[in-house]
Parts: structure tokens; C-alpha cells; sequence
């Protein structure tokens, strides 16, 4: 089975170098793939099925439970917008949302998420104009556009949190997310301008006061509250 996986991430080499693919490094040099993955494929964990819902749709992943959500979305429903980078979720370039908050795929098994909502950049908006993603092409954000897909859901995450960030916010939400071409500062000037754009939420309605409890009416002095009693 590695054979074959070898023989299908070979056709995504291009360029100078090898290039990473779901969690898998090809190496023309030695002609064989990164060892840990043929390792995790020969992983004795059972086959089980795991119930995601994945942007909207049920999908039955019978993989072995250990395999990263990353390569469920890349290799087999052909989810590719999410990127790998690093496998070890230090890059964030392969960041979804798992039930609306910001995940590293590369170190999410398919079983941890197990019957839970799963979003992907794919599934964000059919038709690309969610206020992140029209403001990140307003402001000329992506260079190779590689790391944008996670910039965006963990962006997309923090403005639902926080509808007007501050800098410190937007520096706290995006710690640990590395862009390569150095755009941080339109990634910034890009959350601002979404952050206007997106409808502010309605305040939640103040809660009425209490009306005070009614007084308990004092029967008046020397008169039995008896009715026919004798005074």
C-alpha cells in the first residue's frame, strides 16, 4: 500500500524539491516516502467508521481511527484548500473549524471528532464571499497563498469571538500561524476592514427587574381575622 500512496504523491512534485502533500513528503533522492507515514498506514488500529459532518454533509470515514483529519479532507474527499505544512500543528496552515473553533488538522484524528460539525475553507462559502474572504482579496493579502486558507478560518473564528478586535487580539488569535511571504501587516489591515463590514449582533435584551413581592395586609388591632369569631 506505501507503494502505491508513493506512486500518487510523485505526481504532486513539481518544481525544485519536494513537496508536501496531506502529511506525506515525497524524497526523489532516496525515491521512497517520509518513514512515519508509511508507519501510520501500517498502524494496527482497527478499521472503524467514524460519523463527520464535514460542511454540511455526513461522510462515514472508515480509516483507521488514528489518521489525521488532514489527510481524510485531502486524500479522500478531495478537500484541498486545506494545506499541509508542517504535521506537527505549528504552522497553522491547515487550521478548520471543529464545531466553530479553530483545530490543526495535521494533529486531529478522525476519531476525536467523531460525530461533530467540521468546517473547511470549501465549506465557509459556496461562492467565496464570506466578509473574511472578499476583505482578504480587497486588500491584496495572499502572495503564494499557501498558509491563507488557515489565516482565514482562525480570522473567521476570532471575529465571531471578538466582533472588534484590538491588536492584541488579532495577535493572540493568530500566534502560532506563519506566513512565509510576511503579510502580516495586510493580514491585520484585512480583519479590520472585514470586522467593519460584518453585521455587528444584536445586544442581547436587558432582563426586566423584578417587581418587588406583594406586602401581606396586617390584620388591623384587637379584630379576630376569623370571620363570625366574637370580639
Amino acid at each position: 500500500m506505501a507503494a502505491s500512496i508513493c506512486d500518487t504523491k510523485r505526481n504532486y512534485t513539481r518544481g525544485a524539491g519536494p513537496e508536501p502533500v496531506c502529511g506525506l513528503t515525497f524524497d526523489p533522492v532516496t525515491n521512497q516516502c517520509e518513514r512515519r507515514i508509511i508507519r501510520a498506514f501500517a498502524s494496527p488500529v482497527l478499521l472503524m467508521a467514524n460519523i463527520i459532518i464535514i460542511n454540511n454533509e455526513a461522510v462515514n470515514a472508515e480509516l483507521p481511527s488514528d489518521t489525521p483529519l488532514l489527510w481524510l479532507l485531502r486524500d479522500h474527499l478531495d478537500l484541498t484548500g486545506t494545506k499541509f505544512g508542517c504535521g506537527t500543528g505549528l504552522c497553522g496552515a491547515c487550521t478548520v473549524h471543529v464545531e466553530g473553533q479553530p483545530v490543526r488538522s495535521c494533529v486531529t484524528t478522525i476519531a476525536s471528532v467523531q460525530g461533530k460539525e467540521v468546517t473547511t475553507i470549501e465549506g465557509l462559502s459556496k461562492t467565496g464571499d464570506h466578509p473574511v474572504q472578499k476583505a482578504w482579496i480587497e486588500e491584496d493579502v495572499p502572495q503564494c497563498g499557501y498558509c491563507q486558507s488557515g489565516m482565514i478560518m482562525t480570522s473567521v473564528a476570532l471575529l465571531k469571538a471578538k466582533p472588534k478586535p484590538t491588536d492584541a487580539d488579532i495577535d493572540s488569535a493568530l500566534a502560532g500561524h506563519i506566513c512565509r511571504c510576511g503579510t502580516y501587516s495586510r493580514i491585520r489591515k484585512a480583519i479590520y476592514t472585514a470586522a467593519a463590514a460584518m453585521p455587528v449582533p444584536a445586544p442581547a435584551p436587558a432582563k426586566g427587574k423584578a417587581k418587588p413581592a406583594p406586602k401581606s395586609k396586617t390584620p388591623a388591632s384587637g379584630r379576630d381575622t376569623k370571620k363570625g369569631a366574637k370580639a
